[in-house]
């Protein structure tokens, strides 16, 4: 297979899940100093098309994540579909365009249940839809008429949901401060609980930068995991009822950007035209680069974190659940065009090309 040629690719990882308790320190390790064993990740699998059918051709991924019957699910925006792929690589998906009671206008995030429900969220449309395992419309998961549904949704237990919302504040018929949040939704509108929040003003050159610094992901234990600021290694752990249960933060040094770097970034972004509606306040990058993304959670409750500062590889550092250093695991880049976004959870590992080459992007 000749990865060079492929994209909007969907990329199984194996990895052998060989857990060993050890000692470790009460908090965190306080470097990457210390001699724990290292995984060796492979390629073993893709799907996905340049060229083909409606079943293998994959407009864009806009959501991904493992299925409990062992399948992989991908929410594809611009197709308008959830394309489900199953062990033995046959395909079937559902939903289509449409403001309907089952089809998608924007859907923005994925999840899969315990029981095999899919819920895919819609924060354009202020919803979140739930479906059986084979696609079937069941209904609304829930329903917001303030503020957006979450965009990115985990599931934590049998019936809720830790995902991002938003709130808008007005002033004089003007959004004048937006709010963006990490809550819990168990099947309600209304967050149960609120773990982290980020607030700016419209106005500010400072809105998307906010918005693009931090991270978080959930694991069906309930824990929350939050990165304030990805440009440093700091990522706070708390529990399900919100209560802060430790800080993972090695010892790291950010690493800044050039000034030109910051100008081309900053270019880059107005000729996109890519502004929020009704705000006009200009963009300020980050001064640094981001240095971490979180993966997710494996079944041994383990988290993987992502170093994005290496080359010519994804290194990614393994977490115990009580923040110790267990292990890390390396996959080699396939080529140097491919950029893959890597998923963790309790049913496997897998990888996407979110990001096509930009010659071959379509337009929509």
């Amino acid at each position: 297979m000749n990865l060079k040629t492929e994209y909007w690719k969907s990329l199984l990882v194996s990895s052998c899940f060989l857990i060993s308790c050890g000692t470790c320190p009460e908090v965190f390790r306080q470097s990457f100093e210390p001699d724990v064993p290292t995984y060796r990740l492979a390629v073993v699998d893709s799907f996905g098309e340049e060229m083909g059918d409606s079943l293998t051709l994959i407009g864009s991924i806009d959501g991904f994540c493992c299925h409990p019957s062992g399948a992989v699910l991908v929410l594809d925006r611009v197709m308008g579909r959830v394309r489900v792929v199953q062990e033995d690589g046959s395909a079937s998906f559902f939903g289509q365009h449409g403001q309907g009671p089952s089809e998608f206008r924007s859907p923005r995030g994925i999840c899969a249940m315990q029981d095999g429900r899919i819920l895919v969220s819609e924060p354009s449309r202020q919803l979140v839809m739930e479906f059986d395992e084979r696609g079937g419309y069941i209904g609304r998961f829930f329903e917001t008429h303030e503020g957006g549904a979450p965009d990115e949704i985990f599931q934590v237990d049998s019936n809720s949901i830790v995902g991002g919302g938003y709130t808008i504040d007005y002033d004089g018929g003007q959004p004048s401060s937006f709010r963006y949040y990490i809550g819990r939704f168990d099947a309600s509108s209304e967050p149960s609980v609120e773990y982290f929040d980020v607030s700016t003003d419209f106005s500010s050159a400072q809105f998307y930068k906010d918005m693009e610094l931090f991270d978080f992901i959930a694991d069906p234990a309930g824990r929350v995991y939050v990165v304030p600021d990805n440009t440093e290694y700091r990522i706070n752990v708390l529990t399900s009822d919100g209560t802060a249960q430790y800080e993972i933060a090695p010892e790291s040094d950010r690493i800044e950007k050039s000034e030109e770097e910051i100008d081309s970034e900053i270019q880059e972004f107005e000729d996109s035209g890519s502004y929020f509606d009704n705000y006009r306040g200009g963009f300020q990058p980050s001064h640094f680069y981001p240095l971490i993304s979180l993966a997710g959670v494996d079944s041994a409750g383990n988290l993987w974190v992502q170093r994005l500062d290496s080359e010519g590889e994804y290194l990614f550092d393994l977490w115990d659940s009580t923040g110790c250093l267990q292990r890390n695991a390396v996959l080699e880049k396939p080529t140097t065009d491919l950029e893959i976004t890597v998923h963790v959870d309790r049913h496997g590992i897998v990888g996407a090309n979110i990001e096509p080459p930009r010659d071959c992007r379509r337009p929509h």
